[in-house]
């Protein structure tokens, strides 16, 4: 059986939870994988191969949901299963640093638990030294005023798997962010990422 998707992460996941399976690189927006997937067809690779056909694909069910195919979602894994990507589902809003005004009429809409979580789990992608490449996931929850976060990296051939949760101040969610991150490094996780960076 072959699984397609287009992140280094979710590959990683996938290849932890269904070893016996071949995992391919998938690319293309929602809907071209979705057709490739229902014609069996053929993924090229940039040296003018091919992979494939996919039997299923592991894909993010907003992508499905934004161009209405969320009725083909056969499975949805747990967070024990496959965690998100870091900050995956927070919008963000970019201003000048010094445009006070725009500052102002942003400060309406900032929503505090996205932007504590968005905080902490980049925290932990600071403190690892994360590049686009990098299979790290990360997802925190805010429980009135305690905040927990998982975060783990994993080996893209899905044999390594490191994992750190604490829980601590939601209002001090960098910190939180710190310790994590530093348990993934004294576990290992630099060479991990390491081998995942491009060449």
């Amino acid at each position: 059986m072959k699984i397609g998707t287009n992140a280094v992460r979710r590959a990683a996941y996938a290849r932890r939870l269904f070893p016996q399976v071949e995992v391919i690189h998938y690319r293309g927006a929602a809907d071209t994988r979705v057709r490739k997937l229902d014609h069996l067809e053929m993924q090229r690779l940039p040296d003018g191969g091919a992979v494939g056909p996919a039997d299923a694909l592991i894909m993010a069910r907003s992508g499905l949901e934004r161009i209405g195919l969320a009725s083909r979602i056969a499975y949805e894994f747990s967070m024990q299963e496959m965690l998100p990507a870091v900050g995956q589902g927070i919008v963000a809003v970019e201003c000048a640093a010094d445009d006070w005004q725009t500052r102002r009429i942003l400060s309406g809409i900032d929503d505090t638990a996205a932007h504590r979580s968005a905080d902490a789990e980049r925290e932990v992608l600071w403190v690892l030294n994360g590049h686009c490449n990098s299979p790290i996931a990360g997802f925190s929850t805010i429980d009135g005023a305690e905040m927990r976060l998982t975060a783990s990296v994993l080996d893209e051939a899905g044999g390594e798997f490191i994992e750190a949760s604490r829980a601590g101040p939601a209002n001090r969610p960098r910190e939180l962010g710190r310790a994590v991150g530093l348990e993934l490094l004294n576990k290992g996780a630099a060479a991990i990422i390491e081998r995942s960076r491009p060449g």
